[in-house]
Protein backbone atom coordinates (compact mmCIF):
# COMPACT_ATOMS: atom_id res chain seq x y z
CA UNK A 1 0.00 0.00 0.00
CA UNK A 2 1.30 3.42 -0.92
CA UNK A 3 1.10 5.86 1.96
CA UNK A 4 2.24 9.47 2.34
CA UNK A 5 5.23 8.19 4.33
CA UNK A 6 6.55 5.74 1.74
CA UNK A 7 5.66 8.10 -1.11
CA UNK A 8 7.71 10.78 0.63
CA UNK A 9 10.54 8.29 1.12
CA UNK A 10 10.45 7.45 -2.58
CA UNK A 11 10.63 11.11 -3.52
CA UNK A 12 13.62 11.56 -1.19
CA UNK A 13 15.38 8.66 -2.94
CA UNK A 14 14.79 10.40 -6.26
CA UNK A 15 16.96 13.25 -4.98
CA UNK A 16 19.49 11.23 -2.98
CA UNK A 17 19.73 8.07 -5.08
CA UNK A 18 19.06 5.83 -2.09
CA UNK A 19 17.08 2.61 -2.00
CA UNK A 20 13.32 3.13 -2.31
CA UNK A 21 10.84 1.58 0.14
CA UNK A 22 10.09 -2.15 -0.37
CA UNK A 23 6.68 -1.52 -1.95
CA UNK A 24 8.31 0.58 -4.66
CA UNK A 25 11.01 -2.02 -5.30
CA UNK A 26 8.22 -4.58 -5.72
CA UNK A 27 6.36 -2.33 -8.14
CA UNK A 28 9.53 -1.56 -10.08
CA UNK A 29 10.43 -5.22 -10.53
CA UNK A 30 6.86 -6.06 -11.57
CA UNK A 31 7.14 -3.34 -14.19
CA UNK A 32 9.73 -5.43 -16.07
CA UNK A 33 7.30 -8.36 -16.29
CA UNK A 34 4.45 -6.16 -17.51
CA UNK A 35 6.52 -4.33 -20.11
CA UNK A 36 8.10 -7.42 -21.62
CA UNK A 37 4.70 -9.11 -21.80
CA UNK A 38 3.26 -6.14 -23.71
CA UNK A 39 6.30 -6.07 -26.00
CA UNK A 40 6.14 -9.78 -26.81
CA UNK A 41 2.37 -10.24 -27.03
CA UNK A 42 1.19 -6.95 -28.50
CA UNK A 43 3.81 -4.62 -29.92
CA UNK A 44 6.21 -7.00 -31.70
CA UNK A 45 3.40 -8.64 -33.69
CA UNK A 46 1.92 -5.23 -34.56
CA UNK A 47 5.28 -3.85 -35.66
CA UNK A 48 5.89 -6.94 -37.79
CA UNK A 49 2.48 -6.62 -39.44
CA UNK A 50 3.02 -2.92 -40.02
CA UNK A 51 6.41 -3.51 -41.60
CA UNK A 52 4.88 -5.56 -44.38
CA UNK A 53 7.08 -7.89 -46.38
CA UNK A 54 10.76 -8.39 -47.01
CA UNK A 55 12.46 -8.20 -50.41
CA UNK A 56 11.30 -11.73 -51.23
CA UNK A 57 7.67 -10.87 -50.47
CA UNK A 58 7.58 -12.84 -47.22
CA UNK A 59 5.65 -11.19 -44.37
CA UNK A 60 7.66 -10.17 -41.34
CA UNK A 61 7.13 -12.33 -38.26
CA UNK A 62 7.12 -11.16 -34.66
CA UNK A 63 10.63 -12.56 -34.10
CA UNK A 64 11.96 -10.49 -37.01
CA UNK A 65 11.38 -7.37 -34.90
CA UNK A 66 14.23 -6.93 -32.44
CA UNK A 67 15.32 -4.32 -29.95
CA UNK A 68 18.40 -4.28 -27.73
CA UNK A 69 16.46 -2.25 -25.14
CA UNK A 70 13.63 -4.77 -24.90
CA UNK A 71 16.09 -7.68 -24.91
CA UNK A 72 17.79 -6.21 -21.86
CA UNK A 73 14.39 -5.68 -20.20
CA UNK A 74 13.67 -9.36 -20.97
CA UNK A 75 16.95 -10.47 -19.35
CA UNK A 76 16.22 -8.46 -16.21
CA UNK A 77 12.70 -9.92 -16.07
CA UNK A 78 14.18 -13.39 -16.40
CA UNK A 79 16.54 -12.78 -13.49
CA UNK A 80 13.72 -11.38 -11.35
CA UNK A 81 11.39 -14.28 -12.14
CA UNK A 82 13.77 -17.23 -12.39
CA UNK A 83 16.95 -16.30 -10.52
CA UNK A 84 15.29 -15.04 -7.32
CA UNK A 85 16.04 -11.46 -8.32
CA UNK A 86 19.79 -12.02 -8.68
CA UNK A 87 21.52 -10.44 -11.65
CA UNK A 88 22.72 -13.42 -13.70
CA UNK A 89 21.42 -13.34 -17.29
CA UNK A 90 21.36 -9.53 -17.34
CA UNK A 91 24.97 -9.20 -16.12
CA UNK A 92 26.21 -8.35 -19.63
CA UNK A 93 23.62 -5.63 -20.30
CA UNK A 94 25.14 -2.59 -21.96
CA UNK A 95 22.22 -0.15 -22.18
CA UNK A 96 20.75 -0.85 -18.75
CA UNK A 97 24.09 -0.94 -17.02
CA UNK A 98 23.08 -0.45 -13.39
CA UNK A 99 22.44 -4.16 -12.76
CA UNK A 100 25.39 -5.77 -10.99
CA UNK A 101 26.39 -9.44 -11.45
CA UNK A 102 25.45 -11.59 -8.47
CA UNK A 103 23.55 -8.80 -6.70
CA UNK A 104 19.81 -8.43 -6.12
CA UNK A 105 18.07 -6.33 -8.76
CA UNK A 106 16.56 -3.47 -6.75
CA UNK A 107 16.12 -0.46 -9.03
CA UNK A 108 16.03 3.01 -7.57
CA UNK A 109 13.56 5.67 -8.60
CA UNK A 110 16.31 7.42 -10.59
CA UNK A 111 17.18 4.21 -12.44
CA UNK A 112 13.57 3.56 -13.34
CA UNK A 113 13.12 7.11 -14.61
CA UNK A 114 16.37 6.70 -16.56
CA UNK A 115 14.69 3.94 -18.59
CA UNK A 116 12.60 6.66 -20.24
CA UNK A 117 15.78 8.16 -21.70
CA UNK A 118 16.84 4.75 -23.01
CA UNK A 119 13.51 3.96 -24.68
CA UNK A 120 14.17 3.35 -28.41
CA UNK A 121 11.42 5.60 -29.79
CA UNK A 122 13.37 6.55 -32.92
CA UNK A 123 14.34 2.94 -33.58
CA UNK A 124 10.74 1.78 -33.31
CA UNK A 125 9.44 4.45 -35.69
Amino acid sequence: MITPDNFGASMRTLVTGGTPPPIYRTAYTQWFTNVISAWEDTYRPRLAAGHGTDAAGKAWAKNDVRSEFFNEIRLIRHDISHKRGLCVESADNTLIDWVEPGKIIAPTTQQMLGLLDLFPDNELR
